[in-house]
């Protein structure tokens, strides 16, 4: 029985179906379950090497310039390892940002016709989250994944900051459905789906999900009629102003967190203080151009995979005055990921990661329903990329790497009609499984 197993595993057919299944998986939890996005994780590699043929798949791969553009990233993780001055926390932080390989395997997976099934699962996956997140804003319950959810700060299962990019992008997915779906009950219902999350963005407290919404949903605009661009503006102007003055009212963490914000900058600006949330961010962005300009030599370098931020302590250490070392102590990283790149491994680092960006963005993708999310995602990951270590291992980067990986491939249409009740009732058996699997391991 086990022989027949791993032989039917080992035939590509098989093995591409259960991986493209496993991928409608994890765009559903990775709104919601690290542990089990990870276990999806073990299981592809597994089927990946079971496969076979390695060569043959690694050559072709590597021919598109996206996933050469993330592979030469994390050969330059490796390469650092040997600039580091703790190489063992190099290696343990090269090892994490495996993820970066992750579009090789998957380019030779991607079947076209499962691109819609992934889209599809991660609005619903986005859907459950939003339900749980206004459970909490009216206190109906608490979250039982995320012991820091409140009423001012309602995300179900990630921090603030995650789940704010990840409204964003749904929100991008909503208006291309809204866009493009024929039938009227599943138009209405986009429709109100798209209203109740652009509300659930003022309701979370993440400030970056307020103008990261204004850019996803003006960029999605523009994509789809660039003619009538200029004539939809009024319109685009109306809504966003519509949802600023209800939220201005009705939403308490919205008020909250722009008279924050407005405090935060006067604050730095005219008493130079850096401890709030806006004021570190900026503080380490000027840290390292200090450092870079103490030490010139770090631009051919930089300190090694991982070392960013112990690179800023040590330097606010070195100086008495500066009061940081305190707030340092609390960072795991470096909160730009452009200042993360260029400590990490200097204007190499810097150059290798726009390269990624800058390949994305030049990618030519035929069919706009899957350019869309290629071109929204990518801009919103720059911007975020400005305040946020973008592209460290987290579920962010993690779906990031996942959209632009299904993006690369072609597909002729979008349907959902594909769907049917027996195999959604299957992928709900599939998705409880490996979440006991995960629970328990």
């Amino acid at each position: 029985m086990i022989k027949n197993i791993y032989y039917k595993l080992k035939d590509t057919e098989n093995n591409t179906l259960l991986t493209n299944h496993l991928l409608v998986l994890f765009f559903f939890f990775i709104t919601s379950s690290a542990s089990v996005v990870k276990t999806i994780f073990f299981i592809l590699i597994f089927l990946f090497i079971l496969r076979g043929n390695y060569l043959f798949y690694i050559k072709d791969a590597l021919k598109n310039k996206v996933v050469l553009a993330f592979f030469m990233y994390f050969m330059l993780h490796i390469i650092s390892i040997f600039f580091s001055n703790d190489i063992l926390s190099s290696m343990s932080y090269t090892k994490n940002m495996k993820v970066l390989l992750f579009p090789i395997l998957l380019f030779s997976y991607i079947r076209s016709e499962f691109i819609p099934r992934f889209f599809v699962s991660f609005i619903v996956g986005m859907l459950f989250s939003e339900i749980l997140s206004y459970g909490i804003i009216f206190e109906l319950w608490n979250s039982p994944f995320y012991n820091n959810a409140t009423p001012s700060d309602p995300t179900p299962f990630f921090n603030h900051l995650f789940y704010g990019i990840f409204l964003a992008f749904a929100t991008s997915l909503l208006v291309v459905e809204i866009n493009y779906i024929k039938n009227l009950k599943f138009k209405i219902f986009s429709i109100l789906f798209f209203i109740t999350m652009s509300l659930n963005i003022f309701f979370n407290a993440a400030r970056s999900g307020f103008y990261l919404y204004i850019i996803s949903i003006t960029l999605t605009v523009y994509l789809l009629n660039k003619n009538k661009f200029k004539s939809n503006l009024k319109y685009i102007f109306i809504m966003f102003t519509t949802i600023i003055l209800f939220s201005s009212y009705f939403s308490p963490t919205f008020q909250q967190r722009i008279f924050q914000a407005k405090n935060e900058i006067s604050s730095l600006f005219l008493n130079h203080n850096y401890h709030s949330s806006f004021g570190t961010r900026i503080k380490q962005q000027i840290d390292t151009l200090l450092i870079i300009k103490e030490d010139p030599i770090l631009l051919l370098h930089g300190v090694g995979a991982g070392r960013s931020m112990a690179k800023l302590r040590d330097y606010t250490k070195a100086n008495p005055n500066d009061k940081m070392i305190s707030i340092y102590n609390h960072l795991p990283e470096v909160h730009n990921q452009y200042a993360v790149s260029l400590l990490q491994f200097g204007f190499l680092g810097l150059i290798f990661l726009l390269n990624i960006f800058y390949q994305i963005l030049k990618f030519k993708q035929s069919n706009l329903l899957l350019r869309i999310p290629q071109i929204v995602f990518t801009v919103l990951l720059i911007f975020f990329s400005i305040h946020d270590a973008a592209l460290v291992f987290t579920v962010i980067s993690i779906f990031f790497i996942f959209v632009i990986s299904v993006t690369l491939k072609s597909v002729a249409s979008f349907s959902i009609k594909d769907f049917t009740l027996k195999g959604i009732f299957y992928y709900i058996i599939a998705g409880l499984f490996l979440l006991v699997v995960a629970l328990n391991s």
